[in-house]
């Protein structure tokens, strides 16, 4: 594994050395599915400043993405219509 864990303690300004972070390549990629557009616009307000964020909201536009390219980090509501979120899961793991 490429990363130590840094304490809570130190902050980006004040690292030791040796202090090792996980580093990316790029700027992490996030795909967040929510039926609420409300609890996307929150979420993707929080993550924007650190991630590229893709929003989705329902299963169908979900699975389409992910056949392109599977995120860094997948935030999915449990219950998408009559399917589930975990359903993304599974896809996004194979």
């Amino acid at each position: 594994m490429n990363s130590t864990h840094v304490p809570a303690a130190h902050s980006s300004s004040s690292r030791m050395p040796g202090d090792v972070l996980p580093a990316f390549s790029q700027v992490p990629r996030v795909l967040l599915v929510d039926p609420n557009n409300a609890t996307v616009a929150a979420l993707q307000h929080v993550l924007d400043p650190i991630a590229m964020v893709t929003a989705c909201q329902s299963f169908p536009e979900a699975r389409l993405m992910l056949c392109g390219q599977v995120p860094d980090l997948l935030v999915t509501n449990l219950r998408l219509d009559t399917f589930n979120g975990l359903h993304l899961v599974l896809l996004a793991a194979t």
